[in-house]
């Protein structure tokens, strides 16, 4: 006898409106450039806490994690494989900004806002959750630096 197996569906879509993906790719690093010869540290704080949240949840989230569970879902432990995956792409992809030991600094936040996503499959919460720890990043640094 097979088994049959179907992807999880998300429990709200996690695709933004054409409008909303056009605001977030083509407009908002224009007003992040803009920013940045206008006010530098305004626009760094305005990147770190608003545009790469978005962006890269987008990706590692709504677009990386999200297909590595439907294509995981059959498998066991396939959700938890997903995450760990994920978490490792978006480290590895810090590494250009933080060589060594600071990109893999990432990897711990990574793993908890891909499982607020593994259990609530919606971008809204792990937008802000990683906005918080960009936030305590650039706090951490302020002081580590001045």
């Amino acid at each position: 006898m097979k088994s049959s197996c179907t992807s999880p569906t998300p429990a709200a879509p996690w695709q933004l409106p054409a409008q909303a993906s056009a605001l977030v790719v083509g407009v908002l690093p224009l007003l992040v450039v803009a920013l940045l010869a206008l006010a530098p540290v305004a626009a760094r704080w305005a990147l770190l806490l608003v545009y790469a949240p978005v962006v890269e949840e987008l990706v590692f989230r709504a677009g990386l994690q999200e297909a590595l569970m439907r294509r995981l879902a059959c498998w066991r432990g396939g959700a938890l494989a997903a995450n760990l995956i994920t978490a490792l792409a978006f480290a590895a992809a810090h590494t250009a900004l933080h060589p060594g030991a600071l990109a893999a600094l990432t990897l711990l936040p990574a793993l908890l806002v891909g499982r607020v996503y593994e259990q609530r499959r919606r971008l809204a919460p792990c937008v802000a959750l990683h906005a918080g720890f960009n936030a305590i990043w650039l706090l951490w640094a302020a002081r580590l630096f001045t």
